[in-house]
């Protein structure tokens, strides 16, 4: 999929209308506002970036392309929350991570902060990846109203924090400029137009199309 498309398409998901202009610039200026003296999320707690960061990782390995960690994907899924979300995409997103955390920490017998990265990939793998009616059972939970009380209202609020977390980190991750110029094909001004030619002869995805 084009970089431009997916920014498009996860925009929509998260029901926000952003352009992929928008999307890009906005993180560029996540990554300068990093290099700022004395930098703090604004969102989550700082001793929750280490934990998103391994989540990140575990949605977006680095295989021969870079992962999540690689571009600071999580750093953006911070700042879009502070400064772009909703209220109510907010709260789900506090809320749901806790709880989410809170399992996390029971399962493991330790505190997440300490976990390593494999034990994040088992996490999820448990949650998403176990067999293909687990996911479906997901599906059906999530096109419901909330339960009201119980298990299934728990684990309601983890997989609504699981899905937008994974589609802004992956906005976050297309959005960056390492993807942008290094991984897909990238061209800054355009050249010659030619209308008909076989897909073959382009090579990649193109960054800017």
């Amino acid at each position: 999929m084009k970089r431009r498309k997916a920014i498009q398409s996860l925009t929509a998901l998260l029901g926000y209308s952003m352009s992929p202009v928008m999307i890009t610039g906005f993180a560029s200026s996540c990554k300068e506002a990093q290099k700022e003296i004395g930098w703090k999320p604004n969102f989550f707690e700082e001793t929750d970036m280490p934990v998103l960061a391994k989540l990140g990782e575990a949605f977006l390995p680095r295989t021969e392309t870079p992962g999540a960690i690689d571009v600071d994907a999580h750093l953006f899924v911070d700042v879009f929350l502070d400064r772009v979300a909703t209220p109510d995409d907010k709260e789900i997103v506090k809320k749901g991570f806790a709880i989410w955390k809170n399992a996390f920490q029971k399962s493991l017998g330790d505190k997440p902060e300490e976990a390593l990265q494999e034990d994040f990939d088992k996490n999820l793998n448990d949650h998403y990846y176990e067999e293909t009616i687990h996911n479906q059972n997901i599906a059906d939970l999530l096109s419901k109203e909330p339960p009201s009380s119980g298990p299934e209202l728990e684990k309601y609020k983890i997989y609504n924090f699981l899905g937008r977390f994974k589609a802004l980190l992956m906005l976050g991750y297309f959005a960056s400029e390492e993807v942008g110029e290094n991984v897909l094909s990238y061209l800054p001004l355009p050249g010659d137009y030619e209308g008909c030619i076989p897909v073959s002869s382009v090579g990649n995805s193109w960054s800017i199309s």
